[in-house]
Parts: structure tokens; C-alpha cells; sequence
């Protein structure tokens, strides 16, 4: 043992009368500390933000840019991320319902295409804005 506290001292001999049978090391009291306990994982939101043309499920080039920078950080960081689909609220509000969740599909889609597993993809109902 390398200290010379008489609390560190006391506590090795302390521990050599529990333990007559320990060899080596374990002789002096050295005992490995107990490993560290990990924090519960905290969730952060970082909205990225895909854009769709009015009407329309399917995003352009500057969203597939956007997906493939996700899916890269999902892959490397072991993230999960949560899908959206938002529409407004003019017009028929099942159309736009739907047309939320075809947006959504269509981002879990392309995240899926581009790496990211299932699993680390939740989908969320869609908001009207």
C-alpha cells in the first residue's frame, strides 16, 4: 500500500484480518475500486429541419443533404432521433394529416437508405403549425 495515512493504514489492516486467505496484492487491502457508474443517457433536442414543397411528400436536394448529415451523427453517436411531419392547418385537416405523416415516412425513409438502424428512428404524430 502505498499511503501512509494511518485511516488508509487502519483500513488495509482492517480488511487483512476480514480476508486471512487473500494472496498478493489483495494481502495489503489493495482492492480495485468499484467501476463507475454511468449517468442515465439525457435527451437533448436539436430540431433539423426538412423542407417540403406545398403539397408535396418529397424533399429535394437540400434535404437529402440534411438527411445524410443525420444519419451520419446517428450512425457514429448512436443517437436516436425523433420524426415529424408538419403541414398547416389550411385546407382539408385530414389531407394535411396525411400529408404530415407521408413527409415523416419519407425522412425515415431516406435516414434508413442513408445507414441510420431502424431502431435509433422514432416516428411522432404530426404537428400543425
Amino acid at each position: 500500500m502505498t499511503s501512509t495515512c494511518p485511516a488508509d493504514v487502519a483500513k488495509a489492516a482492517k480488511w487483512s484480518r476480514e480476508h486471512p486467505d487473500a494472496k498478493g496484492d489483495d494481502a495489503v487491502g489493495m482492492v480495485a475500486p468499484a467501476p463507475a457508474v454511468m449517468p442515465a443517457p439525457v435527451a437533448v433536442s436539436q430540431p433539423v429541419e426538412v423542407y417540403f414543397d406545398v403539397g408535396a411528400a418529397a424533399f429535394g436536394a437540400d434535404g437529402s443533404k440534411t438527411v445524410a448529415v443525420v444519419a451520419d451523427l446517428v450512425q457514429k453517436e448512436g443517437l436516436i432521433v425523433a420524426v415529424t411531419g408538419c403541414t398547416n392547418k389550411t385546407g382539408d385537416v385530414a389531407k394535411n394529416e396525411a400529408l404530415g405523416k407521408n413527409r415523416a415516412a419519407a425522412v425515415r425513409d431516406a435516414l434508413l437508405a442513408a445507414g441510420a438502424a431502424e431502431a435509433s428512428v422514432e416516428m411522432k404524430p404530426p404537428k400543425f403549425v
